[in-house]
């Protein structure tokens, strides 16, 4: 689970922005407009970034708790 997590926050914000970029090369949009949608993304990409970031956070803190039980 800790490998997904880390996975999503370091390959989730380049998949998430190229996938955007491919579209609008895809539909011929202009070079203003994808630049529009790649920044309408951030805050989404962020949301993501955060979420891996809390979950590494919780499965190290995990970790640890069972650790030292043992």
């Amino acid at each position: 689970m800790r490998k997904f997590a880390l996975l999503v926050l370091l390959v989730g914000p380049a998949f998430h922005i190229g996938l955007v970029l491919i579209l609008g090369i895809s539909r011929r949009y202009s070079q203003g407009t994808m630049v529009l949608s790649v920044m309408n993304e951030i805050p989404a990409v962020l949301v993501n970034m955060a979420i891996a970031g809390i979950l590494i956070v919780a499965l190290s803190i995990d970790e640890r708790i069972e650790f030292r039980g043992a």
